[in-house]
């Protein structure tokens, strides 16, 4: 029974033994494999940092880097990475684990807008979390805080291909995405296809590998991939506004392009012949087209479900590539879309109305103006003032004289009889010496004959005193200069077409009753905005024309109750559209058929067409506003197509194609009743000009004929009813007055 039990003792030490051997053996065992991960984990640290340091060398021109990481890879990255860096400003951004990077923190956000800010052109995003990753460039391309142009190297992740994502494909091309083939030291190097398009599944394109700190091949890791894009087809939106784009039925023309959509029109104009220009020099095809609605909605309005409509809603819902419609280059455009460097700009005004009211019966006081006339009468009232002063000086002085000569006669020599025939004598005397001084002996003869000589009227009599010999003397050249002067500006007004009433500056407008409009919330919002007052009152009167064609707007300003605003070459080709549709026949405002190949309407047809206001184009430019080309938001290719740009800017072609697009407008304009009207060519009194001398006539008939009643009223009124009246002897009636 011991024996047994001893057994069994033994028997279970022996296993105890067994087991802790075991259990050591494992935990050797364990640790090792820790060990080894963690060596391993050390050199996949090391080898990342010398793969990043070897695909910087290939990055020309760095001027700052940013490093983008969390925890898992911030350890990697020691001072010696840095010093061998240089002197390049480097940013570093770590990421929480748990921190969403669609709506990043503070702290995250100001260091990310600090980098943009500084102009880096490296990123090197290292997140563990691919989902993480997504999201922060989702974020970055939404609101453009992060450099889509710039050279980006991040960890290769499936979840960054997904379909969701491949648009963000079309603007980040400049890429580098790196794996580690399983535990082995070599990393393999891929980007994304562009310019091929990405269809239903993303399959990253293999451009290198690299092992022990040395690539497979010597290409270059960051090539400009949109030098050429390989004839791979770009979505162009166009809407019809000259002189961007332009429809037309003719065939005949090098300058044609038809559209790809259903529609199967026909446009051309100065941004379809810069198309052309940049799809040789880039190497892509187009798909031209036109919305569905684009009669109606034209550049779109933002709609209540946050999208938009029209072409906007093309380039910014991503279906376009490049948009073409005469963009302003704007805020409000800018935060949708990317635009091209500025072709041109574009002077924006107002179509006004222009009155054709006969002003001609203001021609006797047109010469001169409205404070000249107040100086002319002024001077001729002082004048007359003057003339009547010196002449009752002279009398004054010449009766003193007389008094004196007569006492003195009356003491020397005379009776009362001869005193008598001397006084009498003494009268006759002073008649005759004073009988040039009666012309100024009163002060409505003083006005009469100054007034008379202003007209070159001759004096009946010429002054006897000196004085006012020589104040005539200056008084008749004062006249001269006055009468030579309106003589030659009637002439001129007389031989010149008849002047128009017309609006030419914004404060004309803003003062007057004629309402403004023209196309989208923007312009009402610039004008509401503006700092200056008369821009605010027209943005308080402007109203929102939903029509592009903007016929019902033409009529209205033909009535001489509107103006619509747009760009110059735009108004031009509406005012002549108008005008074309009226000399056809057609009805008021249909310029729905009414195309750029005008020369089919007779000249004699515009030139007998009248209308009630012509249509006047401002002289004053509300802006000169630049004019580009839009492209999607945060395009690849806006770097190469600004160049280009620039180059046919410094050519010349923009100007040369935007003559030729109005080529046809400005040989209607000629043949139109504002160009051919013979009567502003011809400089002929015609009885109209002479309706001022009517109207003078007229007025002093009027004026006659008043003072004849009133001299009337005051006979029978006043005059016959006095008690000491007699009309049988008048003579005492007037000798008691």
């Amino acid at each position: 029974m011991k024996l047994l039990e001893w057994k069994s003792i033994i028997s279970i030490k022996v296993f105890v033994i067994v087991l802790s051997v075991a259990d050591e053996e494992k935990g050797i065992r364990s640790s090792k494999n820790e060990l080894h991960q963690r060596l391993d984990e050390l050199n996949y640290g090391m080898e990342i940092t010398n793969l990043i340091e070897d695909i910087l060398k290939h990055v020309p021109d760095i001027n700052c880097l940013a490093r983008i990481c969390d925890e898992t890879y911030e350890q990697y990255f020691e001072q010696n990475f840095f010093l061998k860096l240089g002197y390049k400003t480097v940013f570093n951004v770590l990421i929480d684990e748990a921190e969403d990077l669609l709506a990043p923190n503070y702290k995250t956000l100001v260091m990310i807008q600090e980098i943009r800010r500084a102009g880096c052109n490296v990123y090197f995003i290292l997140l563990a979390n691919g989902d993480q990753a997504a999201r922060f460039l989702r974020f970055g391309d939404r609101h453009r805080i992060l450099d889509t142009r710039a050279n980006f190297l991040m960890i290769y992740d499936t979840r960054l291909f997904n379909k969701d994502l491949h648009y963000l494909w079309k603007k980040i091309v400049n890429i580098v995405f790196f794996r580690r083939y399983g535990t082995a030291r070599r990393f393999e190097l891929t980007t994304v296809p562009f310019p091929a398009p990405i269809k239903r599944t993303l399959i990253p394109k293999r451009i290198n590998s690299w092992f022990n700190g040395k690539f497979q091949n010597i290409m270059g890791l960051y090539r400009d991939k949109t030098a050429n894009l390989n004839q791979q087809t770009l979505n162009v939106v166009v809407i019809d506004h000259i002189p961007s784009v332009v429809k037309t039925r003719s065939e005949n023309r090098n300058d044609i392009v038809e559209l790809d959509s259903p529609q199967k029109q026909k446009v051309r104009g100065l941004e379809i012949q810069m198309l052309k220009t940049l799809q040789s020099v880039l190497n892509f095809k187009s798909y031209i087209y036109m919305t569905a609605n684009s009669e109606t909605e034209a550049w779109g309005k933002k709609q209540l479900n946050g999208s938009y409509s029209g072409m906007l809603g093309e380039i910014w819902g991503g279906r376009a590539d490049i948009a073409l419609g005469n963009l302003y280059y704007t805020a409000y455009h800018l935060d949708l879309m990317d635009l091209s460097v500025p072709y041109a700009t574009q002077c924006l005004t107002f179509l006004t109305p222009e009155s054709l009211t006969d002003n001609s019966w203001q021609t006797l006081v047109l010469p001169f103006k409205f404070t000249m006339w107040i100086g002319i009468i002024t001077t001729l009232v002082v004048g007359g003032v003057s003339f009547f002063a010196m002449a009752n000086v002279y009398h004054h002085l010449h009766n003193n004289n007389d008094k004196r000569l007569q006492i003195n006669k009356i003491k020397k020599h005379l009776n009362k009889l001869t005193i008598a025939l001397s006084n009498l004598l003494k009268r006759f005397n002073d008649i005759e010496k004073n009988e040039g001084l009666y012309l100024f002996d009163s002060i409505d003869n003083g006005i009469l004959y100054t007034f008379s000589m202003l007209t070159l009227v001759s004096l009946p009599k010429l002054p006897s005193g000196w004085a006012l010999r020589v104040m005539t003397g200056w008084w008749w050249i004062y006249c001269l200069l006055i009468v030579v002067a309106y003589r030659a500006s009637m002439t001129a007004i007389l031989a010149n077409p008849m002047p128009r009433v017309m609006i030419d500056t914004v404060e004309q407008l803003a003062s007057s009753t004629v309402r403004c409009g023209g196309w989208g919330e923007e312009n009402k919002k610039s004008f509401i905005n503006s700092i200056d007052p008369a821009g605010r009152e027209i943005g308080r009167k402007f109203d929102i024309i939903d029509d592009p064609l903007a016929a019902n707007a033409l009529g209205r300003i033909a009535d001489g109750e509107f103006s619509y605003y747009d760009n110059m070459y735009w108004l031009q080709n509406a005012r002549v559209k108008y005008w074309i549709s009226l000399a056809r026949g057609a009805a008021r405002g249909d310029l729905q058929n009414v195309t750029d190949d005008q020369n089919n309407t007779e000249s004699r047809d515009l030139v007998s067409t009248k209308l009630e206001h012509n249509l006047h184009l401002m002289s004053d430019c509300v802006i000169n506003m630049p004019i580009s080309l839009g492209l999607q938001k945060n395009s690849p290719l806006k770097p190469q197509m600004d160049k280009f740009i620039r180059s046919l800017i410094e050519a010349g072609l923009v100007q040369k194609w935007l003559a030729d697009v109005m080529l046809d407008t400005m040989i209607m304009e000629a043949k139109s009743p504002l160009g051919s009207d013979q009567n502003n060519i011809k400089a002929l009194v015609d009885l109209p000009k002479l309706y001022a001398g009517f109207v003078a006539l007229l007025i002093g008939y009027a004026i006659s004929i008043l003072f004849l009643i009133l001299e009337i009223v005051h006979w029978m009124c006043i005059v016959k009813k006095d008690p000491t009246f007699d009309k049988y002897d008048l003579k005492t009636y007037y000798h008691l007055r």
